[in-house]
């Protein structure tokens, strides 16, 4: 199976990048808000500054009573960039002569102090300053203008952000999908060679990237090992076939043997003995050389099979067999399920599994069966099952449970049941059935 969500490293890739986009663009709003904020700032000084240097020409020039004028007329214009002007003009004693700032700013004019300082709800930059004849004049600007700008752009630069990361989300989303769409076609075709699809190979490269380079090794890796797996199945088959017509007429001989023997019990049991090991051993050949023929690519003759019926007569069949074996058989058979594909094989892969069954369930367990639409065919039993470790490998060839109590056998029966599965399509797995082992056969899964 593919990972999926933050386990998938296309997933996490698109994140860390989305992330690391997120705090540079982050970190360019805090430089410009910052940069604009300092520039505006400097200018409102600035004007503060050129206001308190026009002013002062202005008392030296016209005297106190024309300033007082002059500060009036200011007083009552504001700036077009809403940037409003405060002006206190005090006598030596302290008396209030002009300016519209409701109270004296706490700044020493003979230092010509300045700072931010609080009007009303309005945050102003004041500096103070001391005129001749001890005069002190108080002018600001109102920061109102900064906070402005500061706020607009703030907003400008999320919905820029905001935009920016949509579109990097977009574009990190398709390239993840595009990258666990890559690494799911080499999976695929892992899992399709594991499941025993020989013809299993990755699309061939489009282009010359990372991607392309590793389907080519993933399909030479493969053609390579079917290339063995070919060579080995060739080699047991062969020996298989050579060997089985040998074994036949040792076994027709030792019949003739026992014929000869004059009826001596201790002659006729060693000779009954010696044919018995031979007929298990054509037995595994014959095994072998079915799991070849159904492992062969040519087409065969297949029709529309009434699974629904053949399970059904199965059923029938080893009910009595799992009577006798003192075991409970139950089956519930959906109706009117059909598949394509040759019914002596699917007869063969359905028996195979009750025979699996029947065999390694205890006297006194039950053994059920069940078919549902999809299709989906479970065989499962209450006996001691099969450990999780052994799962994996139980459909190999050759395999049999670890332990010592299994009932003899030569192990191809679950790997003749896989083969012939995945000829008409299917899949097979074990499942723990709590207690006992479970049987499913169904469609094989689609990437």
């Amino acid at each position: 199976m593919g990972a999926s969500g933050f386990h998938s490293v296309a997933v996490r890739q698109a994140l860390v990048t989305i992330g690391l986009m997120l705090t540079g663009l982050s970190a360019f709003a805090f430089a410009t808000i910052a940069t604009v904020r300092d520039t505006v700032q400097a200018d409102l000084l600035h004007m503060v500054d050129t206001d308190i240097a026009g002013l002062v020409d202005v008392a030296e020039q016209g005297g106190i009573d024309e300033l007082v004028r002059r500060i009036g007329d200011r007083a009552d214009i504001s700036a077009g960039w809403n940037a409003r002007p405060y002006y206190l003009l005090l006598a030596p004693g302290g008396r209030r002569l002009a300016g519209n700032l409701p109270a004296v700013p706490p700044f020493d004019p003979a230092q010509s102090a300045q700072g931010e300082w609080n009007v009303g709800g309005d945050a102003i930059h004041v500096r103070a300053t001391l005129l001749r004849g001890q005069y002190a004049l108080f002018v600001g600007r109102s920061e109102a203008p900064l906070q402005e700008i500061t706020r607009a752009l703030t907003l400008r630069l999320l919905a820029v952000a905001a935009l920016l990361m949509a579109a990097a989300l977009g574009v990190a989303l398709v390239m993840a999908r595009r990258f666990r769409a890559r690494i799911a076609a080499l999976n695929d075709a892992f899992a399709r060679f594991e499941a025993g699809d020989l013809l299993a190979r990755p699309p061939e490269a489009a282009g010359h990237d990372e991607f392309d380079v590793l389907g080519g090794h993933v399909a030479r890796h493969l053609e390579r090992n079917a290339e063995f797996v070919v060579a080995q199945r060739r080699i047991s088959d062969g020996i298989a076939h050579e060997l089985r017509t040998p074994l036949v007429h040792l076994d027709t001989r030792l019949l003739h043997l026992i014929e000869q023997a004059g009826g001596d019990p201790a002659v006729t049991a060693e000779l009954e003995c010696a044919r018995a090991d031979i007929r298990q051993i054509v037995s595994l050949f014959e095994v072998l050389l079915d799991i070849a023929l159904t492992e062969t690519v040519e087409e065969r003759q297949s029709e529309r099979v009434d699974l629904s019926e053949l399970v059904g007569d199965l059923a029938d069949l080893y009910a009595a067999s799992a009577e006798e074996a003192g075991l409970a058989f139950t089956a519930r058979i959906a109706p009117g399920i059909e598949l394509f594909g040759e019914p002596m094989q699917i007869s063969r892969m359905i028996a195979n599994l009750l025979d699996n069954a029947l065999k390694f369930a205890p006297a006194g367990c039950s053994v059920r069966m069940s078919l549902a639409p999809g299709p989906e065919l479970v065989v499962e039993d209450n006996g001691p099952g099969i450990r999780e470790a052994e799962r994996e490998h139980i459909f190999q060839r050759f395999a049999r449970a670890a332990d010592g109590g299994s009932p003899p056998g030569h192990g191809l029966g679950l790997s003749l049941v896989r083969v012939i599965a995945a000829r008409h399509g299917l899949s097979i797995r074990v499942e723990d059935a709590r207690p006992g082992a479970r049987f499913v056969i169904s469609r094989k899964e689609t990437a």
